[in-house]
């Protein structure tokens, strides 16, 4: 009986030492594989990079509580149909301005002051031929997200005050995933992030830009191609440069 005994006890322990022996080298094939993912020899979409983590690092510095610069820019290809008549338009946006009272726990309650925008414009075609230099608007703005509202002020081509709704509510409360994002590259300071153009058409907050544009008279469809986004920090200065480029298709 007892040698019964001790031969169940061995195989017990053998049954166990192959078990530990599995679990380690299970640990190690996942030790070698997270190694060569953060070594940037192999790509796990499912796990950030060693680059896109410092990216997050830099990032965190720079967006504190508190305040930082923004400037962005932003090239368009528009095609705009008014009235069966089509007109294609390159466009060029430059803002900036200062965030302040932002909070990380509250992202969608900062105000921007001392915004100036600088928008031109040139249909491309015969129609360019028309103009030999390119329309241009300019103004200053403020946004206040607390109060879900834009002020803004144009000082050319004619002087005009107005405000905007800026609806924040439906930015907090998107559902996650909304916006479906392609593709996301780091290298040093900057990344790149390409947003499918039909997942920004289908979001509630581009639904709520459109039906605010119907109050105001004015009945729009537009549909994006795909949207790149570069964002590159520049840490010594608390500053975030934002460049976006895509193309827009409108109909009013």
């Amino acid at each position: 009986m007892r040698g019964f005994r001790m031969a169940e006890e061995a195989k017990s322990h053998s049954a166990k030492r192959i078990v530990v022996g599995v679990l380690l080298s299970a640990v190690a094939a996942l030790a070698i594989v997270l190694g060569l993912h953060f070594a940037s020899i192999i790509r796990l979409p499912f796990l950030p990079t060693t680059a896109e983590i410092a990216f997050a690092l830099k990032l965190d510095r720079v967006v504190g509580d508190g305040s930082f610069d923004v400037a962005a820019e932003a090239d368009a290809d528009v095609s705009v149909s008014v009235g069966g008549n089509d007109l294609k338009v390159k466009t060029k946006a430059q803002a900036n301005g200062s965030v302040r009272d932002f909070k990380r726990d509250d992202p969608f309650a900062f105000k921007v002051v001392d915004g100036r925008l600088v928008l031109q414009a040139r249909p491309t075609g015969f129609a360019s031929l028309l103009l030999r230099e390119p329309l241009e608007a300019s103004g200053t703005f403020e946004a206040d997200l607390a109060r879900e509202i834009v002020e803004y002020a144009i000082e050319k081509p004619l002087a005009h005050e107005g405000s905007l709704h800026v609806d924040a509510a439906s930015l907090k409360n998107a559902p996650k995933g909304e916006l479906e994002v392609k593709s996301l590259t780091v290298e040093g300071d900057t990344a790149t992030v390409v947003v499918s153009g039909e997942s920004i058409t289908k979001s509630k907050a581009f639904k709520s830009a459109l039906e605010s544009l119907g109050q105001e008279g004015l009945a729009v469809d537009a549909e994006f191609d795909d949207v790149t986004v570069a964002v590159r920090l520049d840490e010594p200065n608390d500053r975030i440069e934002v460049a976006i480029d895509t193309s827009l298709e409108a109909g009013m």
